[in-house]
């Protein structure tokens, strides 16, 4: 905000509503339809709680929660921001044309980028089966407070691979919760952080929706 909106006394910041839902955990991508509705109707009625207190832009600043935007979005008449989209559209203005992905089962296996980057002329080279599990061990280790600087190091090793066996130019951070662990410039090519991506385009929405006046969809 201080960056976009040239924020410099407090009033000058944005009004945020956040609502932390500990929805059930499906990052090793063990999910049955039971629990995917369990969590659909947990972000639904979070979504219309935002609504009621005066939320006229929602962001979700989760990768692998994306797996329900289509049910958000179309439940709501303010637009829900599309974490995927905002990434990869950055990548594109960077000139990036294949990349590499770090983040969840679901992400990965459910190709929640592979089905947006095709519009953005970008391929995406996935992490072999062994990766895919060792990176959800990480962020799994992450929340619970026990990564460790060997496991940054392996995850930089998975970076590396990318780009020499499968010619990536960037590496996309595909789970939020990596996003603390990992700098930009930690990587032997750029890692393009998704959650960074995100924020700065609610700021600029905001700008947009309150400060322009334009309604938001």
């Amino acid at each position: 905000a201080r960056k976009l909106l040239n924020s410099r006394l407090q009033q000058d910041y944005p009004r945020i509503f956040i609502d932390s839902l500990p929805v059930p955990d499906i990052i090793d991508g063990k999910y049955n339809p039971e629990l995917l509705q369990q969590i659909k109707v947990g972000l639904l009625n979070s979504l219309h709680g935002l609504e009621k207190i005066g939320s006229r832009l929602i962001a979700i600043p989760c990768n692998t929660v994306h797996y329900f935007y289509s049910d958000l979005q179309s439940q709501t008449k303010y637009e829900v921001l599309h974490i995927m989209r905002t990434t990869l559209r950055r990548a594109k203005l960077s000139g990036h044309t294949k990349l590499g992905i770090l983040g969840t089962v679901v992400t990965i296996k459910d190709r929640l980028y592979e089905n947006q980057a095709k519009e953005f002329g970008i391929t995406i080279a996935n992490p072999n089966e062994s990766e895919i599990d060792f990176v959800a061990n990480c962020i799994l280790k992450i929340i619970a407070g026990r990564f460790s600087a060997e496991d940054k190091s392996n995850l930089l090793s998975i970076v590396q691979r990318l780009h020499e066996e499968e010619n990536v130019s960037a590496v996309i951070i595909g789970c939020t919760d990596l996003s603390p662990i990992l700098k930009p410039t930690d990587g032997v090519v750029p890692l393009i952080d998704s959650l960074r991506e995100l924020a700065e385009l609610t700021i600029i929405k905001y700008r947009e929706i309150v400060i322009l006046g334009k309604k938001s969809q």
